[in-house]
């Protein structure tokens, strides 16, 4: 359960530090690129085989992480401009509600065992997410963010959960999650260097508060995916659980810091989801 909770903060601590570089008139890239480049060394020094880096064109789980490095790229620049356009709360909903698809792959796929209490504890889960950051009037204020980016975000986030949960289940084996872990971050970081040179402004935009920003992006990123691969092999939950009690606890988190750190206001809804949401995770844990 604490691996868990652990990926969970770290996740929660991607959108904050987002919100961050919004407020400080921040650029995206920069911090983006630093960030991959801390997750990249940060795996690579943890890991115990010092010499596994050349065996990963070898390794099983290499063509996926080709994918999994590539999709984190796109995400992380959406959720970036999403946490900054649509608001913390906004983004969390459209990118945790994702949790439905790698619930369902691990029902189906896995066949994980189904009955009446998981049903209700993941039905109550989804609400209780919707409910947890629903604001009254954001459909009119913002239509066009929460039709694309809560899409791009839903389909693409799922798909990143799913192969995650493949990869650590047929794929990595427990003393390659440090290396594996690393070789997504820099697949991703080889993408956002390519990126960088095209744009005329990349090399003048770092400074001390771009590279502050980046390096804790860059902690949060690499231990929010190290500890849910870690969870998935070692929590003895359900997977199915295990990524809808993260969600949870990232929207609760998510929430509770916007309403007291950004201002952001909770309604009556609001409040509810939250409590649904514990509600949900006290089902799942049981």
């Amino acid at each position: 359960m604490e691996y868990i909770f652990l990926s969970a903060i770290s996740s929660v601590s991607i959108f904050v530090l987002f919100k961050f570089i919004h407020l400080q008139k921040l650029p995206n890239l920069q911090p983006i690129v630093i960030n991959y480049t801390v997750a990249s060394l940060l795996g690579f020094s943890i890991t115990s085989d010092k010499h596994a880096f050349y065996k990963i064109s070898d390794a099983p789980w290499f063509p996926v992480s080709l994918i999994l490095g590539v999709l984190f790229i796109l995400m992380f620049f959406t959720i970036a401009v999403s946490s900054q356009k649509a608001g913390i709360s906004a983004t969390t909903v459209a990118s945790k509600m994702s949790v439905v698809i790698p619930i369902l792959f691990s029902i189906i796929y896995y066949r994980e065992r189904v009955d009446t209490i998981k049903v209700i504890s993941v039905v109550l889960a989804v609400i209780a997410v919707i409910a947890a950051v629903y604001k009254k009037g954001t459909v009119e204020r913002k239509g066009y963010l929460l039709i694309i980016l809560p899409f791009l975000l839903f389909i693409g986030l799922g798909l990143l959960d799913v192969l995650v949960k493949y990869a650590q289940h047929e794929l990595v084996i427990a003393e390659q999650v440090p290396v594996f872990s690393a070789f997504l971050f820099m697949v991703a970081l080889t993408a956002s260097i390519l990126y960088g040179f095209s744009q005329k402004k990349f090399i003048q935009g770092f400074n001390l508060k771009v590279l502050i920003a980046g390096i804790l992006l860059g902690i949060a990123n690499f231990y929010s995916i190290y500890f849910i691969i870690l969870a998935l092999n070692k929590s003895g939950i359900d997977s199915s659980y295990v990524f809808g009690i993260n969600n949870m606890i990232i929207v609760v988190t998510a929430v509770i810091i916007g309403r007291f750190a950004f201002k952001e206001k909770l309604s009556i809804l609001n409040w509810s989801g939250i409590l649904m949401s514990l509600l949900a995770i006290y089902l799942m844990i049981r």
